[in-house]
């Protein structure tokens, strides 16, 4: 195991314990806190099911807007469903009722929401250009 490892898991055990002597609540012991912490740890890890044909189908019966499917394959290919809630000229804004959000132009996601490293804005106009005229060669892309 890693000293970074080893470090984050101790740093998380101190954190538990002073969190547990700050409560009132007297019923829970900090025995109880810190055998909770693993199974805690493991809940968060463990990624949502994947969404259902089910699911999709019920999204797009109750909206007459775009619907988007977006996998995380940085969180275990997560899936997340959204729906157009807003246009702006060339950008689409998709949303849920969870408050994740990602942005598009003409295809390219340009910011994201609440999906865990969020994408805060991108200077795309180069890049966008380049495909959409399927011209070849080096562009600079930012992202942030």
């Amino acid at each position: 195991m890693s000293m970074t490892r080893l470090k984050t898991i101790g740093l998380a055990l101190c954190a538990g314990l002073i969190l547990a002597s700050c409560g009132s609540d007297k019923s829970a012991s900090t025995l109880d806190v810190l055998k909770g912490i693993p199974a805690s740890i493991k809940a968060r890890r463990t990624p949502p099911p994947p969404i259902s044909a089910a699911q999709i189908a019920q999204a797009l019966q109750s909206t007459n807007k775009p619907v988007a499917l977006f996998q995380l394959e940085n969180r275990r290919n997560a899936q997340v469903l959204l729906s157009e809630v807003e246009r702006n000229g060339e950008y689409q804004t998709f949303g849920n009722q969870a408050r994740q959000a990602v942005v598009m132009r003409d295809g390219m996601i340009t910011a994201s929401r609440g999906l865990g490293g969020d994408l805060m804005s991108t200077e795309e106009d180069e890049l966008l250009y380049m495909i959409q005229s399927r011209a070849g060669g080096n562009v600079s892309y930012v992202q942030r």
